[in-house]
């Protein structure tokens, strides 16, 4: 079968700093006229060498989210 990729301890610890975080961001997100929200999917916090596809996804999602901003 297919093995599941396990992430490196520090994309374990980077994640768990950024849960710890999320209640104040909810709270932020509800006073913001926009969110974007890019789609990260394969990309980890730390694999610096998909910058590239990270980038596209942030602009992609930026493009989105202006288009149906009112």
């Amino acid at each position: 079968g297919r093995r599941e990729r396990l992430p490196p301890i520090t994309e374990t610890l980077m994640r768990v700093m950024f849960y710890g975080s999320k209640l104040t961001a909810a709270e932020q997100q509800d006073r913001a006229d926009l969110v974007i929200r890019p789609r990260s999917n394969g990309v980890g916090f730390m694999e610096y060498h998909q910058i590239d596809r990270a980038r596209e996804a942030g602009r992609q999602a930026a493009r989105e989210a202006l288009s149906q901003w009112t």
